[in-house]
C-alpha cells in the first residue's frame, strides 16, 4: 500500500467531517485535562479508547496520514499510563500539536488535495521522541505496491542461463563470497565506480538462480540500482550502503538454510528500500527509468518544494481562517470593481473614490503576502501601473484610450480574483497535478473547473444510457442508448483522454452488437449481460472518480477494460428499423419470399465481365483441388488452398454488386475457418458443404448472366444454411434441401432426396451473419493457416536435407511477415522476412540444409509459434528477447546460400530451368482421373502462361484499351484513398514511433494498389506496390521509420496525385523513369546497409 501519497477521500470527508470535528474537539479536551491534572488515572485510558475510535474512522476512509498521527497517539497514551515517559511536559506538549495539526490536515484533505503522509512526518517523530522511540525517516513511510505485473519475473528460474553443476549451497556461499570481497573493496575506494561492477554482477546472477519471486524481484531491484550507481543518476549515502549489507545478510541466510530461510518481509523490506533509492534518483539510465514507471514511483515522492509548501499548510492555516481572509478579498474587490464599473459608465473620475480603489488594492496585497501567498500579492502589485495610467491615459507609454485601459484593468481584475478563490479553495496551495496544455490560454484553476464541469456531464450522459437500456427492455423502440455514449466519447476526446474515449466507443458498440436485435433481457447470454452491467458501472465509477479527483479511479478503469476485452466491441452492424410488430415482419418477409423471382440483383455488364474471368480461375482451381482433398482430408494446405478461393468470390462478388454469390462463400470461408481452426466435430459434412458448393458453382455463373438456371434463392439459402450448421458443430440438415437439387448434386449428399421436379420452391428465410472478425482474429487465423504450412516443410527438411521451399511455402512465409507487421508483439515481422530471405535463397542455389541452418529455421519457426499464442491470449506464452540474434543468423544464412552472381546471369543467358521445382512438380502432382479435369487444368496452365508473357511485355508495349466504366469507378475512390494518407503522413510525422498509423498507411494503398491494377492503369499499381513495399520493411523494423522515409512517401503519394489527374483527363500515365528514381529514394534510407553479420 502507498504510505507517501494515499487516496483522495475528499469527497466522503465532507459527510462525516462533523463528526469527526466533535470528536476531535472531545479528544483535546481531554488532553488538556490531564496536561492540567497532577494525576493521569483513567483519563489516559479514555483518551486512548476515543483514539481506537478515531482511527478505525480514518482505516475505514482510507486516510492514511491522519492514521499514522493517531496510532503514535495511542501508543503514547499506552506508555503513559505505563509511566514509561519521563518527560510529562514533552509527551502532553506533543498530543496537543497533533491534535491541532491533524484538523488542519483534514481542511487539506477536503480542499482535494492527495493524501500525503509524509507531511505528518514532523509530528510523528515528535510523538516517538516522547517515548523514547527511534524516529522515522521518509524511506520508512515509503511502501510502493510490489505485486505489480512485471513480465521479466514470469519467466521460470533458469530460463537465461545453462543448467548449473553445481550444488544451491556451493553456489551461494560463492556468491557470499564475491559479494563481501567486492563490497569490501568498493567501500575502501568508493571513487571507483568499476568496482561496483562485480556487486552488479553478483545480483544479476542471483536474479537468474532463485527461484522465489519475492528474492528475484529484490536482486533485480537491487541490479537496477547498482546500474544507476554506475551510471551516476542513484546517490551513494549511508542509507544504501547499510541495505547493502543487508544484502550480505541475505546471502548467508540463503547459502545456510536455502530460499526458505530467508523471510518475505525481510526480502520485501529490502526491496522497498531500494525502490526508494530508486524514485529519488535523476533520469537518464534506462532500468532506473523503467524501474520509476513500472512501480510508479515518480507518484510516490512529491517535489522537495511541494512538501515544503504542504507542510505549512497543515502547520497553523484552517480552512476557519481562509474563509474569512475569502471574505475579505471579496469585500476589497467589489469596492475597486463598483468604482471602476461607475467609472466606465459615466466617463468621470471621482478623486475621492479613486483613492478608496487604490487603498483597497494596497491593503489587499499586504494581507496576501502576509499570508504567504506571494503569487497573489505579486499579481495585485503588478495590477498598481494600469489602475494609476487608467486615471490619465497620458502617462501610458502605448498611448491607448481610457475605456480601454479600464476594460483592460477590469480583465487583469477577473483574473485575479479567479486566482484569489482558487488558493483560498486550496488553503494557499496549488493542487499537485501536472500541468496540461488546454485548447484555451486559461489557468490551470480554470481548465480544471472546466474539466469538472465537463465530467459532470459525462456522469449524466451515463445515468441517460442506463435509463435508455431499460427503456428498450421495456418495449421501447425509440429508446437511444448510442447518442449519450458518443457524447461522452467526444466529451473525453476533448478533454484530451484519448483512451477513455475509445473506451467509451467500445462500450457503445457492445451496447449496439448486444442489444440491436434484442429486446429483453432473456435474449441476452447472461455471462455477456454481467459483463456488460460490469462495465458501465466501472465507466461510471472511473468518471465520478475523474470528477472527484478519487485516486483509486484507475482500477475502475482497469475493470472497465477487461469487461470489454471480452464483449462484441467491433462496429456496430447497422440494422433496418422495424415499425411494425414481429408477427407482421414475419408475415412480410413471407410474401417476399413468395413473390422472389428467383433472380439475382442485376449487376454492370462491365463490371460482370471482369468478375467472371476471375470466377471461372477460381472455379477451375477449387475443381483441382477439392477432389484431392477429398483423398487427403487431413492436408491443410488443401483446406488453405480451397477457403483461399472462396474468400476470392467472397470479396470480388462483394465488390462488383455480385452480393448472392459474395455471402454464399462467406458462409463456406467462415465455415472452413472454423475447421482450420479445429473447432468443426466431423469434417465429413465440411467435405460434403464444400462438394455441394463447389458444384452449384455453374448454376450460379448461369444466375449471374441471366440464363436459365435450376438453382434458386431458397436453395443458395439452404446450402448456407448447412455450412452455419457446421460452423456451429451441429449436424446438418440435409433433407430439406429435398426437392431442391438435380440428380447429379443429389448423389452427392449421405442420404436419398428426391430431386427437382419444380424450380418454383419456396425460398427459405434470409441467414443473419455474424460479426465480422477483429484484427487480432484475422491475425490469428492467417498465422494458423500459413505456420502449418510452413510445419510441413520443417517435417520434410528433417526427412531430406536437399528438400527445397515450394511455391506454396514461400507464399506463407510472405504472408506470416505481412500478418505479423500488421500487429507486432516484438521484432517478429523482421524474423520472418529475414526467414523467408534463407528460403528464397536456399531454394534457387538447391544447397542441403546444413546442421546450423535447420536449427535456426526451427528456432524462428518456434518464435513465430510463441507469437501466435500470445496472439491468442496465451497468459504464459512470451517472447525471449533474442529476436535480433535470430535475424542476424538468418540473414547470415540467406548471404552463404545465395547464388553468385555469375552463376545467375549464366544461367539466365543459357536459359536453364529450376531441377527442384520440376522435382516438386512431379511428386505433388496428383493423378488425374478424369479427362475433362485435365483438360481444364491445361488451360488454366496456358492462361498462367500468357498471363506470364503479358506482365512481361506490359513495360515494352503500348497499353491495351482501358474500360473507362472500371477506371472512373477506380478514380472516384483513389482521390479519397489518397487524401487520407496525406493526413495519415502528417499525422505519423507527429509520431515517428507510433507504428499503427505505417499499418493503417499499408492497408490505403494496398487497396490503392488493387483499384489501379483492376483498372489496369499500370504505372499507378507499380508505383504504389514499390510505396507499400517500403511502408512493410518501416512495419516489420527492418527500417528505421524516419522523416525522409515520410518525404519519399509524400512525393510517391504527389506522383500518384498528378497521375490520377491526368488518367481523369483522359491521359494514361506511363512510369518512364519514376520506379527507378523511387528505388534509388529508398535505397538511399538505408544510411547503414542491412547486411549479415560477418
Amino acid at each position: 500500500m502507498m504510505l507517501l501519497e494515499g487516496s483522495n477521500a475528499s469527497t466522503v470527508l465532507i459527510w462525516v467531517r462533523p463528526d469527526l470535528d466533535k470528536h476531535l474537539n472531545q479528544i483535546r479536551t481531554q488532553i488538556e485535562h490531564i496536561a492540567n491534572s497532577p494525576y493521569i488515572g483513567d483519563s489516559v485510558e479514555t483518551t486512548a479508547e476515543h483514539l481506537i475510535q478515531l482511527k478505525f474512522t480514518f482505516e475505514a476512509l482510507v486516510l492514511q496520514g491522519a492514521t499514522l498521527v493517531v496510532e503514535e497517539m495511542i501508543t503514547l497514551c499506552n506508555e503513559l499510563s505505563r509511566q514509561n515517559v519521563r518527560d510529562l511536559q514533552q509527551a502532553y506538549g506533543a498530543m496537543m500539536d497533533a491534535i491541532v495539526v491533524v484538523p488542519s490536515y483534514l481542511d487539506r484533505l477536503q480542499a482535494g488535495h492527495h493524501d500525503l503522509p509524509i507531511l505528518l512526518l514532523p509530528v510523528i517523530n515528535e510523538l516517538r521522541a516522547a517515548y523514547n522511540a527511534n524516529i522515522v525517516s521518509e524511506a520508512t513511510l515509503f511502501a510502493p505496491d510490489l505485486e505489480v505485473p512485471i513480465p521479466e519475473l514470469e519467466q521460470a528460474a533458469g530460463e537465461h542461463e545453462p543448467a548449473f553443476d553445481e550444488s544451491f549451497e556451493t553456489f551461494t556461499v560463492r556468491m557470499r563470497r564475491q559479494w563481501e570481497t567486492a563490497l569490501l573493496s568498493w567501500l575502501q575506494d568508493q571513487e571507483k565506480l568499476e568496482l561496483l561492477s562485480p556487486l552488479h554482477s553478483v545480483c544479476e546472477t542471483l536474479y537468474r538462480r532463485v527461484e522465489r519471486k519475492d528474492l528475484r524481484r529484490m536482486w533485480w531491484i537491487a541490479a537496477e540500482v547498482i546500474g544507476g550507481l554506475l551510471d551516476g543518476v542513484t546517490d551513494n549515502d549511508m542509507h544504501l550502503r547499510r541495505l547493502f549489507a543487508r544484502l550480505n545478510l541475505i546471502i548467508k541466510t540463503l547459502s545456510e538454510g536455502g530460499e526458505d530461510a530467508a523471510e518475505v518481509d525481510s526480502v520485501n523490506s529490502i526491496a522497498q528500500a531500494l525502490l526508494f533509492h530508486i524514485a529519488q534518483a535523476k533520469p537518464g539510465n534506462a532500468g532506473v527509468d523503467s524501474l520509476r514507471e513500472r512501480f510508479q514511483l515518480q507518484e510516490l515522492v512529491p517535489d522537495r518544494d511541494v512538501l515544503i509548501r504542504a507542510r505549512g499548510a497543515v502547520t497553523g492555516r484552517n480552512r476557519e481562517l481562509y474563509t474569512s481572509l475569502g471574505a475579505a478579498v471579496r469585500d476589497e474587490l467589489a469596492l475597486v470593481k463598483d468604482a471602476l464599473d461607475l467609472e466606465l459608465r459615466t466617463g468621470e473620475i471621482e478623486h475621492e473614490r479613486r483613492q478608496q480603489s487604490h487603498d483597497a488594492l494596497l491593503r489587499l496585497r499586504d494581507t496576501l503576502k502576509m499570508m504567504g501567498l506571494g503569487d497573489s500579492a505579486m499579481s495585485i502589485e503588478k495590477l498598481m501601473p494600469t489602475f494609476s495610467a487608467s486615471e490619465d491615459p497620458e502617462q501610458d507609454p502605448d498611448q491607448r484610450s481610457r475605456e480601454s485601459l479600464l476594460m483592460e484593468l477590469a480583465g487583469e481584475l477577473i483574473q485575479v480574483e479567479s486566482v484569489l478563490e482558487e488558493q483560498i479553495m486550496t488553503l494557499g496551495e496549488p493542487l499537485l497535478e501536472d500541468e496540461e496544455a488546454g485548447y484555451i490560454d486559461l489557468p490551470q484553476h480554470e481548465q480544471r473547473r472546466i474539466r469538472t464541469h465537463l465530467l459532470d456531464e459525462t456522469v449524466t450522459s451515463l445515468h441517460l444510457v442506463q435509463d435508455a437500456v431499460r427503456r428498450h427492455f421495456d418495449g421501447d423502440r425509440q429508446a437511444d442508448y448510442t447518442t449519450p455514449m458518443e457524447h461522452i466519447a467526444g466529451a473525453m476526446e476533448l478533454a484530451g483522454e484519448p483512451e477513455t474515449a475509445s473506451m467509451a466507443t467500445k462500450l457503445r458498440n457492445a451496447l449496439g452488437n448486444l442489444l440491436r436485435v434484442t429486446r429483453s433481457e432473456a435474449a441476452i447470454d447472461a455471462k455477456k449481460l454481467e459483463l456488460v452491467t460490469d462495465a458501465v458501472a466501472a465507466f461510471e465509477l472511473y468518471l465520478a472518480g475523474c470528477r472527484d479527483q478519487q485516486s483509486n479511479r484507475g482500477r475502475f478503469f482497469e475493470i472497465l477494460k477487461d469487461r470489454l476485452e471480452h464483449l462484441p466491441v467491433g462496429e456496430m452492424e447497422v440494422v433496418a428499423s422495424v415499425t411494425s410488430p414481429p408477427e407482421a415482419a414475419a408475415g412480410e418477409a413471407r410474401e417476399a419470399v413468395t413473390a422472389d423471382t428467383g433472380e439475382p440483383p442485376a449487376v454492370d455488364p462491365e463490371l460482370l465481365e471482369v468478375f467472371l474471368e476471375e470466377f471461372d480461375s477460381v472455379a477451375a482451381t477449387l475443381a483441382e483441388q477439392i477432389p484431392q482433398w477429398t483423398q487427403k482430408q487431413s492436408d491443410v494446405s488443401l483446406v488453405t488452398i480451397i477457403r483461399r478461393g472462396f474468400h476470392t468470390l467472397k470479396g470480388s462478388g462483394r465488390m462488383v454488386g455480385a452480393n448472392e454469390i459474395g455471402d454464399f462463400a462467406w458462409h463456406v470461408e467462415e465455415m472452413l475457418n472454423t475447421l482450420l481452426e479445429g473447432n468443426v466435430k466431423e469434417a465429413d459434412d465440411a467435405v460434403q458443404v464444400v462438394q455441394l458448393s463447389q458444384a452449384v458453382l455453374p448454376a450460379f455463373k448461369s444466375r449471374l448472366q441471366n440464363q436459365s438456371s435450376w438453382l434458386e434463392s431458397a436453395t443458395i439459402e439452404t446450402i448456407a444454411r448447412q455450412a452455419n450448421s457446421v460452423t456451429a458443430g451441429e449436424q446438418p440438415d440435409w433433407t430439406s434441401l429435398d426437392g431442391m437439387l438435380p440428380a447429379y448434386v443429389a448423389a452427392l449428399l449421405p442420404v436419398e432426396l428426391s430431386v427437382i421436379t419444380d424450380t418454383g420452391s419456396e425460398p427459405l428465410a434470409a441467414i443473419e451473419a455474424p460479426a465480422e472478425p477483429t484484427l487480432n482474429e484475422l491475425v490469428c487465423r492467417e498465422l494458423t493457416e500459413n505456420l502449418a504450412v510452413l510445419k510441413g516443410l520443417v517435417e520434410r527438411i528433417s526427412r531430406d536435407r536437399s528438400t527445397t521451399a515450394s511455391e506454396a511455402e514461400r507464399i506463407a512465409i510472405h504472408t506470416v511477415a505481412g500478418t505479423t507487421a500488421l500487429d507486432p508483439v516484438g521484432r517478429e515481422p523482421g524474423v520472418a522476412k529475414a526467414l523467408e530471405s534463407f528460403l528464397v535463397a536456399q531454394h534457387e542455389s538447391a544447397k542441403p540444409f546444413s546442421d546450423n541452418a535447420i536449427w535456426t529455421v526451427a528456432c524462428g519457426m518456434s518464435l513465430l509459434e510463441t507469437c501466435l499464442a500470445i496472439h491468442e491470449g496465451d497468459a504464459e506464452a512470451e517472447l525471449t528477447g533474442d529476436e535480433e540474434q535470430q535475424i542476424e543468423q538468418l540473414l547470415a544464412l540467406a548471404v552463404e546460400y545465395e547464388i553468385p552472381e555469375e552463376l545467375r546471369e549464366a544461367s539466365a543467358e543459357i536459359g536453364v530451368e529450376e531441377p527442384v521445382e520440376e522435382a516438386e512438380a512431379e511428386e505433388e502432382a496428383a493423378p488425374v482421373e478424369e479427362e475433362a479435369a485435365a483438360e481444364t487444368t491445361a488451360e488454366s496452365e496456358d492462361a498462367v502462361d500468357a498471363s506470364a508473357l503479358e506482365e512481361e511485355a506490359l513495360e515494352e508495349s503500348e497499353p491495351e484499351a482501358i474500360d473507362p466504366e472500371i477506371l472512373n469507378i477506380f478514380l472516384e475512390e483513389a482521390s479519397d484513398i489518397l487524401e487520407r494518407c496525406d493526413s495519415l503522413l502528417n499525422d505519423w510525422r507527429d509520431d515517428l514511433s507510433e507504428l499503427r498509423i505505417v499499418q493503417n498507411l499499408q492497408r490505403e494503398i494496398h487497396t490503392f494498389k488493387g483499384g489501379a491494377r483492376m483498372a489496369g492503369v499500370t504505372a499507378l499499381g507499380q508505383l504504389s506496390h514499390s510505396m507499400e513495399t517500403l511502408l512493410e520493411r518501416i512495419a516489420g523494423q527492418l527500417l528505421p521509420p524516419s522523416v525522409s522515409a515520410i518525404e519519399v512517401l509524400e512525393q510517391g503519394c504527389d506522383r500518384l496525385n498528378n497521375w490520377t489527374e491526368q488518367a481523369t483527363e483522359g491521359i494514361i500515365p506511363q512510369a518512364g523513369d519514376v520506379l527507378k528514381l523511387f528505388g534509388q529514394q529508398v535505397d538511399a534510407l538505408y544510411a547503414v546497409p542491412l547486411q549479415a553479420p560477418v
